[in-house]
């Protein structure tokens, strides 16, 4: 079974804590983190406010395959997992899958990439397999060529198909969607990327894809997480803020479930 990286884009209140452990919302964020690296294939996540909309919360989770997400959201202990992490945000959550190559998604990790351009781009849902595959080759040929360009700040990249079809005003409804994560040493050597000439001669590979109806582009910041819990910490943490201090273990929350996911057959 191939792995798979869930996407989680979390609303978030105005003023919301949740970067903040000291904080009610930061402990309920704290341990929806442990909880899900506590499941049977979690590797590890990564998780940042978008740096364009800080009130929306993105995390990534990579997964073993898509099957240890799906065994996970289909146990018992699912159902308060998910209203314990209600109980911070403001709207309900959108989840999705990314294959993403290669993989993990290494620009994702903020020892490797401190930002993270986070680009999307929106195709009909009746987009052909060919039209599919052309897509891909020229985001490879896009990585190819920033690499060998060797810009100032430049961290790699993956990318890969959204395993779901995704709703897309531009599109009218359901899209096929390709997420491509592009590390960068910052956020100002991804915008003096855009003003050279090989940025200007190679980004047709993404503006004239077959059939494109629609790209987002957001940045984060990622705190990146790994498992398996008892092990778990904030790889952040270690790298750039050494004290920060030995992170809390899976706990008892004030309504009596704990942290730590345990499967209920």
């Amino acid at each position: 079974m191939a792995p798979v990286t869930e996407v989680a884009l979390l609303p978030l209140p105005a003023g919301s804590t949740v970067d903040d452990p000291s904080t009610d919302a930061g402990q309920v964020w704290q341990d929806s983190l442990n909880t899900v690296m506590g499941v049977d294939g979690a590797e590890r996540a990564y998780w940042s406010r978008e740096v364009e909309n800080p009130t929306m919360l993105r995390l990534f989770v990579d997964w073993k395959s898509l099957q240890h997400h799906k065994t996970f959201i289909a146990d018992k202990a699912y159902g308060p997992f998910v209203k314990h992490l209600l109980s911070i945000l403001d709207g309900g959550p959108q989840l999705y899958h990314v294959e993403f190559q290669p993989h993990p998604p290494k620009p994702l990790s903020q020892t490797i990439a401190p930002a993270t351009e986070v680009l999307t781009m929106f195709f009909p849902a009746s987009l052909s397999t060919a039209d599919q595959e052309s897509v891909t080759e020229n985001m490879k040929k896009l990585g190819s060529a920033i690499e060998d360009s060797k810009p100032e700040g430049f961290r790699g990249i993956s990318g890969g198909w959204v395993v779901e079809e995704l709703d897309n005003e531009k599109v009218g409804g359901k899209a096929k969607a390709f997420m491509a994560v592009i590390g960068w040493a910052s956020i100002d050597a991804h915008m003096q990327f855009r003003e050279t000439d090989e940025f200007k001669s190679n980004i047709y590979l993404v503006r004239d894809a077959p059939h494109l109806k629609d790209m987002k582009m957001v940045h984060v910041e990622s705190k990146e997480v790994q498992g398996p819990l008892g092990g778990t910490q904030i790889v952040q943490d270690e790298v750039l803020n050494p004290q920060a201090g030995e992170k809390k273990p899976p706990s008892t929350r004030s309504d009596g479930t704990s942290t730590k996911f345990e499967r209920r057959d």
